[in-house]
């Protein structure tokens, strides 16, 4: 008689796109630029890249903002004088989103290496 519907997928898909609009708008990338390694790598391939390498290296580079951000937020100099509006205090803040949105999976940060295929004999290695 009745149908029941599993809509946790839906609001964990439509989470996840809220989470990189928001963090591709705090960045100020396009959203469209976050995706994940893998996606990363077909579209490097596709575009005629081949020796495609990707590195992980979240905790290298957010966590060392993160905690590069929060050291500085606790100093006494905060916002400096010729940066109105601005302050380590926001960074910090900034680097404990970024932090966390890591943390649940909602980004990954990595290194990336490709050479671009320029010769017949390149073109058979893919």
């Amino acid at each position: 008689l009745g149908s029941s519907v599993d809509a946790g997928g839906d609001v964990r898909r439509a989470s996840r796109g809220l989470a990189r609009r928001a963090i591709a708008a705090l960045m100020r990338v396009p959203a469209a630029n976050l995706c994940d390694a893998a996606q990363y790598e077909a579209m490097l391939a596709s575009a005629g890249f081949v020796d495609v390498t990707v590195e992980p290296a979240t905790e290298r580079v957010v966590g060392g903002f993160a905690r590069f951000a929060a050291r500085h937020a606790r100093s006494s100099f905060d916002s400096p004088p010729d940066r109105p509006g601005w302050s380590w205090s926001s960074v910090a803040r900034a680097g404990a989103a970024l932090s966390a949105a890591f943390r649940h999976g909602q980004l990954e940060y990595v290194f990336v290496s490709a050479r671009k295929r320029h010769s017949p004999r390149d073109a058979a290695h893919t």
